[in-house]
């Protein structure tokens, strides 16, 4: 009997496994690092559709180089063995509707992000395994070799490590053919921190090293249990008796990872401002004796710090002392005063520190294409406040003919509410006009 050595299936499967997990640890990394541009650390900060779109750019990107490992694994085995067989064809990966599916019922059900990380693994584990039994669909017939006829394609779950009581199941089954394969079909069992994956062979005489189905099929028979679900649930509490200690330190010790982590995201967020320029935000409170005080100024430098992670901010220093009432940011956006202490005047003067017509009109800087957008919403939020006064973002947006004021009250609005900022009453509650500012000032000055 020919077999393929257990060094050569250990690199194909070690392969697959790296790849999958690369698409765990970005989108777990994406997960603290974008959380800090919103109200704080962990999973529930982000907007969903971020977290779908993050989910499947990595189950695309990974998926295909998943796919393409089994495509050419298929492609050796069927040379190896002699098998003609067309090339292998690489499967889809996930598409955006089983992506989102993946994400939100993760959320719903558990809320967790590591769960949510191995979700995408799962995914680009699937392009590979979907590879592997949709061409074996397709190869499933026998046919003529250059040297003995081939017995049609047939495909094995191989274990590896310490296998689950599902996989076990699977691979009792042994060789068999892929008698059922349509464009809905997925592979049938993929789940997270499992190495186990399909081969394919073409001759009856070919095995891969260790692998024998008739110990699998002794250990799934002896469980106790007259149904699949039945003998399923008896093996896992077996395995969970013999191995309750590890499983446990396994579960203390991803319990105490993940707090490091974000008490790591939280340090990074509460000491690093930076600047479009790569300089650290610098904040010159005065000291101060008044907790409250203190409390507020320290509420406003987080929420500043906040903005910074999220936009491409020119500012540089942040102190007390405006020229104004309530605060004002220079010509070259870099320096910030702040008189008021509250924290929508925070939003509010971030907000020229991203963009001034007077910066522009003496050359400063070239935003003529957002003015230009600006004054457009601008003057269709007039019209639409002149129907219906309950359209207005607030009365200082209103007032006078500076655009400036209208985008950073705009941008006030928004952001408070996505920052759970609680606004004075001189705010509507309509969010129409300053969701068109969002965008503009997002596509713009969003960080990329």
């Amino acid at each position: 009997m020919s077999q393929m050595s257990l060094n050569e299936w250990n690199k194909y499967k070690n392969l697959l496994s790296k790849i999958s997990k690369t698409a765990v640890d970005e989108f777990r990394d994406a997960v603290w690092k974008t959380s800090g541009r919103f109200k704080g650390v962990g999973l529930g900060n982000i907007p969903r559709d971020e977290l779908i779109e993050y989910a499947y750019g990595l189950a695309t990107k990974y998926g295909e180089a998943s796919s393409a490992v089994a495509s050419e694994m298929y492609d050796a085995m069927a040379l190896l063995q002699k098998a003609p067989v067309p090339a292998a064809i690489p499967a889809e990966t996930a598409t955006y509707s089983e992506v989102a599916k993946t994400v939100n019922g993760i959320i719903k059900n558990t809320g967790s992000e590591e769960v949510l990380a191995q979700g995408v693994g799962r995914l680009v584990k699937m392009a590979g395994t979907d590879t592997m039994l949709s061409n074996a669909y397709r190869d499933r017939k026998s046919g003529k070799g250059s040297q003995k006829r081939h017995t049609g394609a047939e495909v094995a779950w191989i274990p590896s490590g310490d296998t689950c009581p599902y996989c076990v199941m699977l691979a009792s089954k042994g060789w068999q053919k892929q008698t059922e394969w349509g464009a809905n079909n997925h592979s049938e069992h993929i789940h997270a921190n499992c190495d186990c994956t399909y081969m394919v062979r073409f001759n009856n005489d070919f095995n891969v090293e260790g692998y024998d189905p008739e110990e699998y099929k002794e250990m799934y028979d002896s469980a106790d249990g007259s149904t699949q679900e039945e003998k399923l649930n008896s093996m896992r509490r077996e395995a969970y008796s013999e191995n309750k200690e590890e499983i446990n330190e396994q579960k203390r010790s991803a319990y105490e990872k993940q707090k490091e982590r974000e008490s790591s995201q939280a340090e990074e967020i509460s000491l690093n401002a930076i600047n479009k320029f790569g300089k650290t935000i610098s904040f010159e409170w005065p000291d101060s004796s008044n907790e409250r005080n203190q409390e507020l100024r320290t509420n406003q430098e987080n929420i500043l710090k906040k903005l910074s992670s999220e936009y491409d901010t020119r500012l540089e220093t942040v102190k007390t002392g405006a020229h104004q009432a309530a605060g004002d940011v220079d010509i070259t956006g870099q320096v910030m005063r702040l008189s008021s202490s509250k924290a929508e005047d925070a939003i509010h003067e971030f907000a020229h520190t991203l963009a001034n017509t007077n910066a522009d009109k003496y050359g400063l800087t070239n935003d003529k294409d957002f003015w230009d957008e600006m004054r457009k919403i601008r003057t269709s939020y007039r019209k639409a406040v002149k129907d219906d006064h309950r359209k207005q973002i607030s009365s200082y947006a209103d007032s006078g003919n500076l655009l400036d004021e209208f985008m950073a009250e705009a941008f006030t609005q928004g952001k408070a509410k996505e920052l759970g900022v609680e606004l004075p009453d001189k705010y509507g509650n309509d969010y129409t006009y300053s969701d068109l500012v969002m965008k503009t000032i997002d596509k713009y000055y969003k960080k990329k």
